[in-house]
């Protein structure tokens, strides 16, 4: 299992970020070997259109990876898949 994450300001106000998650083999994986890669991306303008307004967007599992969560039950493990992809959005106003 690894992660790698990127922060990025090409300018005031403005970041980008990027996660790459690689997960190998795991043979207790109910559904194919388990394994996968996964891109996440984000981009933020904080006070960009209001000086106390922040939006941000993104995209999780971008490539739309078979991604799944393996967990211990008794008597062996379960495996539960993520979605595909999320897109989402958010606004904060941050007050004075």
């Amino acid at each position: 299992i690894g992660q790698l994450g990127l922060h990025w300001q090409p300018a005031a106000g403005i970041d980008l970020g990027t996660s790459l998650v690689h997960v190998g083999t795991r043979p207790a994986a109910s559904l194919g070997d388990g394994a996968y890669q996964r891109l996440d991306v984000n981009l933020r303008f904080n006070g960009i259109v209001h000086p106390q307004l922040d939006l941000e967007a993104g995209v999780d599992n971008l490539f739309k990876a078979r991604t799944v969560q393996l967990v211990t039950i008794p008597g062996g493990s379960a495996t539960f898949p993520y979605q595909d992809r999320v897109l989402w959005a958010a606004a904060r106003w941050r007050w004075p």
